[in-house]
């Protein structure tokens, strides 16, 4: 995998879920406000229960399928890995990934090296530390039953986390060093952040 992977997430939620929706599944959208119903594409229904949001996120109110942005729908959708279904929508939208890292990024590599060569040799730890993250965002998914509880603040930060901890796994699962070596030191960074919110 290349630099440019670290980039490729916050490039394709640039992209409306709606959007890709109407690239990738093309059903019969109806528009309500600031949110549009559809039939739902994990399961087989005859009425919409299927919401998706201006701002970003949906959810079926049917099967509870729910995700913050258009990366997390399409990979669910097709069945791919979360970084996968961010290439396809960079390549299919046209996008530009920015491939420089810039000065911040290899001072943080630097400050954060030990760190990082600790996490390295716990990398398990860590990969167990984002799954355990990932199962209490869908402990908490499970809780929403309104829209209004769609549009709470708290719900948008848990789904932004959500596609975070996505990436983190798939760089701390990559062969590409660069890469992991950029996840184990966000990881940490992620960790001090938490310890502190805790």
């Amino acid at each position: 995998m290349s630099k440019k992977d670290a980039n490729i997430f916050e490039t394709a939620r640039t992209i409306p879920v709606v959007d890709v929706w109407r690239r990738y599944e093309g059903g019969e959208l109806k528009r309500r406000g600031r949110r549009y119903i559809a039939c739902c594409p994990f399961h087989s229904e005859r009425s919409a229960s299927f919401t998706m949001y201006e701002g970003g996120g949906y959810k079926c109110y049917g099967c509870q399928a729910a995700g913050s942005d258009g990366t997390s729908f399409l990979a669910r959708l097709l069945g791919i890995r979360p970084i996968e279904a961010a290439r396809r929508i960079a390549e299919d939208f046209g996008l530009k990934i920015h491939e420089e890292w810039g000065q911040d990024k290899i001072r943080n590599y630097q400050r954060w090296g030990a760190i990082a060569d600790r996490f390295e040799a716990n990398s398990q730890a860590a990969v167990a530390w984002l799954y355990w993250i990932l199962r209490a965002i869908d402990r908490l998914r499970r809780t929403i039953r309104t829209e209004a509880d769609l549009e709470n603040p708290i719900f948008a930060a848990l789904c932004n986390l959500e596609t975070k901890v996505e990436w983190l796994l798939c760089g701390l699962e990559s062969d590409d060093q660069e890469w992991r070596f950029s996840a184990l030191v966000e990881v940490k960074e992620l960790h001090v952040i938490w310890q502190k919110a805790a």
